[in-house]
């Protein structure tokens, strides 16, 4: 279950870059993150389909975006230890 741990983690870093930095592109956000393009949209699927984020176009150079519905803190909340 390791692989599984290391993906929350990425996937907590990643929402926590884009509440951050909210115009941040998938391509800035990837190059942040250490990942490919690919594992990074990967890392973003189930946020997406939660309604945490939203993935398009933006902007007039139809730039790939991302966009923050929510906070990650308050989509992760800490657990008590």
């Amino acid at each position: 279950m390791r692989t599984k741990h290391a993906r929350d983690d990425a996937r907590l870093r990643a929402l926590g870059l884009i509440d951050a930095n909210p115009q941040i592109s998938r391509r800035e956000l990837a190059r942040e993150l250490g990942k490919s393009l690919g594992a990074t949209h990967y890392l973003l699927r189930a946020p997406t389909e939660a309604g945490m984020v939203r993935l398009g176009r933006f902007g007039a150079s139809r730039r790939k975006g991302i966009t923050p519905m929510c906070s990650p803190q308050r989509a992760y909340p800490s657990r008590p230890s």
